[in-house]
């Protein structure tokens, strides 16, 4: 296992590395105001590929990750749960398009809503990721994790080098590179669980994902609410420069999510195949404390580079990025914690204990954050996302602990 989750750490801090070198040239070259422009567009179509699976994504890995379950029904299962969840998404992400998002043009919204119209296919790429992931072929699914920002990476430096970097161009890349993605993802979808796309549904097997993952969807809903409300606030209240200023201390915040997506990758299907709730409850325990050890060290040096790392990678038009970026990386100290605990407590087989917190979390940001964003403006919003995710870590371990002591 620590293999494995070395491999996870490695891919992590890769794909972590190539989506920030293509942030610094798109920040240094087109400014706050059009990286906030970016920010804008990708906001529904991003929230909604994870919002949109109704949890169908990890309760796949949880309902495939057992020995016994067949399938020949895979391939049927998994289109007829992306037909489904597409349909949902693109209709509710075309009416938040045109109704929020203010700081976009209405040319600008129309890209986000052609952009949205590629979610069937970024769903059925997430949908072969967790079976890979099920099936625990890690090698293989670090690939698919790897695969669009190396490819959206590349996209940035043809555009800046050829000096064709604009905010509709970087749209039409990630288009282009979704349609490859889900071309090469078919393939190794064939090659690893040899299918031959035969599509045979079952609706049971359908019926039991969507009661799983609806379960784990209350969760993210509040979770995706949480996560990108103080983006969508601050694109309905304030200017694009700001957006985009925040965009950039939350992208360097985000680094020390490496190390809690590395260990959420393996936790899940691995706790979720044990067969006793004592081998569970050991594996679970020396992870998160081994995890809790190294999410302590990422943080305080990621505080200590900050005020140097953003003024030297970004440029002195983000260096109000600075004080919002302490904030935050206070916040995802407790983010990362929870996120761990969440995969943990999923493989316990109780997806509602997360969906709790988030839920928890979600009431307590909707009363905070815009008081705070409108007398405070970016601070006040960093403030109210970071008290957010604490009070959801300490309400989820509650509940983790409370469950444990049951089981006595």
């Amino acid at each position: 296992m620590k293999k494995i989750l070395f491999s996870n750490i490695v891919f992590s801090v890769l794909v972590i590395l190539f989506g920030l070198i293509g942030s610094i040239i798109i920040s240094r070259v087109l400014g706050p105001t059009q990286r906030g422009e970016i920010a804008a567009i990708l906001i529904w179509p991003s929230l909604l590929l994870y919002l949109g699976s109704f949890g169908t994504y990890q309760s796949i890995i949880y309902y495939f990750s057992k020995e016994n379950r067949e399938r020949k029904n895979i391939w049927g299962t998994c289109l007829y749960l992306t037909a489904i969840n597409s349909i949902i998404s693109i209709v509710a992400g075309t009416l938040l398009i045109f109704i929020t998002l203010n700081v976009l043009s209405i040319h600008l919204k129309w890209y986000s809503f052609i952009l949205l119209l590629t979610l069937p296919l970024s769903v059925l790429n997430q949908f072969i990721s967790s079976l890979l992931q099920a099936k625990s072929k890690f090698k293989v699914f670090n690939f698919t994790r790897l695969f669009f920002p190396i490819a959206y990476f590349v996209g940035i430096l043809v555009l800046f080098f050829f000096n064709f970097l604009s905010v509709e161009n970087i749209i039409v890349l990630q288009i282009g590179i979704t349609i490859i993605q889900f071309l090469v993802f078919l393939k190794i979808y064939d090659v690893n669980f040899h299918s031959n796309f035969k599509i045979n549904i079952h609706i049971k097997t359908i019926k039991i994902i969507y009661n799983y993952g609806f379960k784990v969807w209350i969760g993210d809903l509040s979770q995706g609410l949480n996560v990108k409300m103080d983006q969508i606030l601050i694109s309905s209240l304030l200017i694009s420069s700001d957006l985009g200023i925040y965009v950039v201390a939350n992208s360097f915040a985000s680094f020390t999510n490496i190390i809690p997506t590395a260990y959420k990758t393996i936790f899940l299907p691995k706790i979720a195949a044990l067969k006793s709730f004592l081998d569970k409850k050991i594996v679970a325990s020396k992870m998160l404390t081994q995890f809790f050890i190294l999410n302590i060290i990422a943080t305080v040096f990621t505080l200590i580079i900050n005020p140097f790392a953003i003024s030297l990678l970004f440029g002195h038009e983000f260096l109000k990025a600075i004080t919002i970026a302490y904030v935050l990386l206070i916040g995802y100290l407790f983010l990362n914690l929870k996120i761990v605990l969440a995969a943990i407590i999923q493989g316990f087989g109780k997806p509602l204990f997360s969906s709790y917190s988030e839920i928890f979390g979600l009431v307590v940001l909707v009363l905070i954050i815009y008081p705070l964003t409108i007398k405070y403006k970016l601070i006040g919003a960093s403030v109210a996302i970071s008290i957010s995710y604490f009070l959801q870590f300490c309400f989820l371990y509650i509940l983790y602990l409370r469950f444990l002591n049951q089981k006595k």
